[in-house]
């Protein structure tokens, strides 16, 4: 989720920076506060974390986030766009 976003709706898009990776995010996402806290260590709560940052950090904490994002928003440098999700599936991998 990237707390408080500097981007009007399909306005200007002010740079964020990932506060896990340290790279501009292009990306903007809401999950509720309960997914939040159980996926974001504490020195990045309040901040701005990249989606994927945030999926290794829910792999990390073991919590399947799959349903919890309706929309995703790109700012491009050219363009702007929102997805909305179709569906969303928990990825398990075997490491045998």
């Amino acid at each position: 989720m990237s707390v408080g976003a500097s981007r009007s709706a399909w306005g200007e898009v002010r740079g964020q920076t990932c506060s896990v990776c340290n790279r501009r995010d292009k990306f903007d996402f809401a999950v509720s506060d309960s997914i939040w806290a159980l996926v974001v260590p504490a020195p990045h709560v309040g901040r701005v974390v990249c989606l994927g940052c945030f999926d290794d950090l829910a792999r990390e904490a073991g919590v399947d986030y799959s349903d919890a994002i309706e929309t995703l928003y790109f700012a491009g440098d050219k363009a702007c766009f929102a997805f909305q999700r179709r569906w969303g599936r928990l990825v398990t991998f075997d490491n045998s």
